[in-house]
């Protein structure tokens, strides 16, 4: 007050002594005008207090501030150290106040947000619980003041975080301890919720600035500048991705050493995201190419070494494991594995005579820890939407698993297997009902069959250590066959095709049994039985039931393959009927007559008798299979990825369930493949659809040729047991396409779309690989094979020579292309049986002759010709024919 001008004391002595007392609280009432200047200046101070009103204060502000000195204003500020801990948190928490309000404020001020800065820079020598405090407190401000509307109050909170941490940084920090983390948490909140592209840039640029000028300082600092970097890489502006994917590249380059011994897993996270990039493929393609580099550092020696002076059983193998596995110490592991994984034609001759499989990685958490978010991160870049995205990823995920795969335990490669990779084919083979996948789906035309190639490859190349997945394979392949679109059904057999084509001779015979049987389920229930609801064309569905009784109807009812051998009174007796039987179904095909009238007794005996078996192992596995769809459901229901995939659907990779070695183990104890095929059976059954059914019957062609060439480039391999099954497969395709080709319905409503000349071939082309695999059995000099082959190839023939019989006497019966296909196959069991070796012909002529001297009168020549070559070698063998 005694700065002010002397007008202002004049103007208040009218006020008197009142007004003195008033104001100053000391003036004397009665002294008045003897009071004298004293008096007057106490008048003075009441007179701005009380009488002048708030325009008094306005005015007086800026000339108080005038006449403050400012070092005496920074000394509030710089004295702060002086504050005990609870005193300075306050003094901190009312700064933030009062800026909040300065930067709301009509014109926005930045002096407080200035001394704030101030404050933590004097401030940041405190005990780190203090510290901690007032951070807490700074933080939640400067996110807050960063996150401003004026678009300049935000750059400069952001610059002012900026110095800070930079300051910060210049000490290091205290082992165990994560300050540093903590501190630099806002630039990643800000990141995430700042619409502005100016503000999220700069925070690239002050974190890129951070690590050039401090990298060796931060600590636990990187957790949240990878984790920025990580939200960068779905930012939508592009200079903002490529910026900070700069600075993840120099990291890499320059900066590895330092984040590879505590946030080895943060930063393969942080290049996952970059390689899911959506918008930017260069950045993607990258990304994988680092993801690469990170994984061929998992098998360096100095890995090991740095693990294993931190946590001895970080990297050791599992007890089971180590039996196996040699007893070296876990550098001499590394140093063995990097010799044979990098360079296998660099190894002495020593070392390949000494050379042993080492256990580095098992299926403990620790181990699956490192490698679950590479593997993972490159099986979900392979749904990426761009091409070559799903190219690179897909060549970099084997590419990994070649280099390094022979150092996982199967425990290790069952969590690969039911975690990484078979979700990557989850979009096509888990479609809702609802869905149908197209023919031309980008990722099934381009992707599908390079990755399926790529798993089988992968197969092969580690045959031994991972023989356990072959039943999980076999379920892949089926799954993917049966599915209702027919490019993905022949992308399935060609690679199943593969599969077993390329390691023919090693399988041994329990596995061949299980290809066998896989064989033989794909096939029975690719047949297409939406022709045997032609008369309900317009339902919604083929429902479960439905399906199981049809294919009840046909299975059950069929003559199947006897495993005893058949004693010759009964070949002649099926012989007999077959030359005296005027009916043709009755002798030709048992299992169209016996599916006419499915609630016959033995179809429903036998319906019974596998009730009864099926309820009991139910029973022992109920609450297994609820505790697995339970999970699954759990896994679904977790899944947080809202991205579509390009394949038409969500990606389910995260819902697989992860199987331990030991569990596929068990479970192929408790279900035989045959089971675990049942249990796998696709329920989606559409109504009749011509183009679906055409497309199946397309693969069902391609999976009998498939079959051809399996049997005859695997026939040492494959035993008589193996054949059996693979005939039952056969047998159910010529049944069905028989019950289908001779009902008069099916042929008028499929009309002219193609579909009854594809089930005629599967008729005839079943029967003839039938005939040929039995014809070549009969012919060996093995007995088990000759007996197998003559138990059944004679009766066969008998019924087609029946067949034929019955179709030639009343031609207009069934359409003429139909009677026609029936020629060759035919044929093939005639010259068959000439061929026999002279015991066999002779043993045989009984059975045939009569029949086939009824094959005299038919219309066909060819089928005449075949007679006179049957009857010359009759004549040759008893010699009264000279004929050759």
């Amino acid at each position: 007050a005694g700065s002010l001008p002397s007008g202002a004391s004049g103007s208040s002595r009218s006020e008197g002594g009142s007004g003195s007392s008033q104001a100053g609280g000391q003036g004397s009432g009665g002294q008045g005008n003897s009071g004298g200047g004293s008096s007057g200046q106490g008048s003075s101070g009441g007179s701005g207090s009380g009488g002048s009103g708030s325009s008094g204060q306005n005015s007086g502000v800026p000339s108080l501030a005038v006449q403050i000195d400012s070092s005496e204003i920074d000394k509030i500020f710089s004295n702060t150290t002086h504050l005990n801990s609870n005193a300075v948190v306050e003094f901190v928490r009312c700064l933030c106040a009062v800026s909040a309000e300065e930067v709301d404020g009509v014109e926005p001020r930045t002096f407080s947000l200035q001394k704030l800065v101030e404050v933590a820079s004097f401030n940041m020598a405190r005990i780190r619980f203090v510290w901690s405090r007032i951070w807490s407190i700074m933080a939640e401000h400067f996110v807050a003041v960063s996150c401003h509307k004026n678009v300049k109050i935000a750059l400069y909170a952001v610059d002012s975080l900026r110095q800070l941490a930079v300051k910060f940084l210049e000490k290091d920090e205290l082992a165990n301890y994560h300050f540093q983390k903590d501190f630099l948490k806002p630039f990643e909140r800000i990141i995430i919720s700042h619409p502005v592209v100016q503000i999220r840039e700069l925070i690239i640029h002050c974190l890129s600035q951070m690590i050039l000028a401090r990298a060796r300082n931060i600590k636990s600092g990187w957790k949240s500048i990878l984790r920025v970097f990580t939200v960068a890489a779905s930012d939508k502006e592009g200079q903002i991705v490529s910026l900070a994917f700069e600075m993840v590249d120099k990291i890499i380059n320059q900066y590895f050493h330092l984040i590879f011994e505590s946030f080895f897993r943060e930063f393969v996270q942080c290049l996952v995201a970059y390689a899911n990039c959506t918008f930017f493929k260069d950045i993607s393609i990258r990304a994988i190419t680092s993801l690469g580099f990170c994984s061929s550092q998992l098998i360096k020696d100095s890995f090991y070494q740095l693990f294993d002076q931190q946590n001895q059983l970080l990297l050791s193998p599992s007890p089971s494991a180590a039996s196996s596995s040699s007893s070296l110490p876990i550098r001499s592991l590394a140093s063995s594995a990097v010799s044979t994984g990098s360079d296998p034609n660099a190894v002495s001759n020593d070392q390949e005579e000494k050379k042993e499989v080492v256990v580095m990685y098992t299926e403990e958490e620790n181990h699956w820890g490192l490698w679950e978010p590479i593997l993972k991160g490159l099986s979900k870049a392979i749904g990426h939407p761009h091409i070559d995205v799903r190219t690179s990823a897909l060549n970099q995920l084997f590419k990994t698993l070649k280099e390094v795969g022979s150092n996982f335990t199967e425990g290790l490669w069952s969590l690969i297997f039911n975690s990484i990779l078979l979700p990557i084919f989850d979009g096509v083979r888990f479609l809702s009902d609802e869905v149908i996948l197209q023919d031309d789906n980008e990722w099934l035309v381009t992707t599908c069959l390079n990755a399926l190639t790529h798993l089988v490859e992968c197969f092969s190349f580690f045959f031994d250590r991972i023989l356990f997945l072959t039943d999980e394979y076999l379920l892949l392949f089926a799954s993917c066959i049966l599915q209702e679109n027919e490019s993905l059904a022949s992308i399935g057999f060609t690679c199943l095709m593969h599969f077993v084509m390329s390691n023919g001779a090693k399988w041994t015979p329990p596995l061949w049994m299980n290809i066998c049987h896989t064989f033989r389920h794909i096939i029975t229930l690719n047949r297409c039985l939406e022709l045997l609801t032609v008369d309900n064309k317009k339902s919604a569905s083929i429902t479960s039931s439905t399906v199981s009784g049809l294919l009840h109807s046909i299975d059950h009812s069929k003559q199947a393959f006897p495993s005893a051998s058949l004693p010759s009174s009964a070949v002649a007796s099926v012989v007999a009927a077959a030359a005296s039987s005027s009916s043709p179904s009755s002798a030709v095909a048992p299992a169209v007559a016996a599916s006419a009238s499915s609630s016959s007794s033995s179809s429903a005996s036998g319906e019974e008798d596998n009730k009864k078996s099926v309820e009991n192992k139910e029973d022992s596995e109920e609450s297994r299979s609820l505790a697995e769809d339970q999970q699954v459901t759990d896994a679904v229901v977790a899944d947080q990825d809202t991205e579509k995939s390009p394949l038409g659907s969500p990606s389910k990779a995260e819902a697989k369930e992860k199987k331990t070695v030991a569990d596929l183990k068990e479970e192929s104890k408790v279900l035989t493949i045959k089971e675990r095929l049942e249990k796998a059976m696709p329920l989606k059954r559409r109504p009749y659809d011509a183009s679906v059914i055409i497309g199946k019957c397309n693969v069902q062609l391609g999976l009998i040729t498939d079959l051809h060439e399996m049997i005859t480039k695997n026939w040492k391999h494959l035993n008589v047991d193996h054949l059996a099954v693979l005939f039952e497969a056969l047998e159910d395709v010529h049944n069905f396409a028989f019950a289908t080709n001779n009902s008069p319905k099916t042929w008028v409503v499929a009309g002219k779309t193609g579909i009854m000349a594809l089930v005629v071939k599967h008729e005839h082309q079943s029967m003839s690989l039938l005939l040929r695999t039995l014809f070549r059995m009969f012919s060996e000099d093995d007995p088990a094979r000759e007996s197998f082959a003559e138990e059944h190839l004679i009766g066969w023939c008998a019924k087609l020579i029946k067949d034929y019989l019955s179709v030639d006497a009343d031609p207009a019966s069934l359409p003429p292309e139909y009677v026609r296909a029936k020629v060759p196959t035919l044929l093939l069991a005639m010259k068959g049986v000439i061929d026999f070796k002279d015991e066999q012909f002779r043993r045989h002529i009984p059975f045939f002759y009569e029949a086939m001297t009824n094959l005299i009168l038919v219309q066909n020549p060819e089928v005449r010709a075949s007679v006179q070559d049957f009857f010359l070698r009759v004549g040759r063998l008893f010699n009264f024919s000279r004929s050759s």
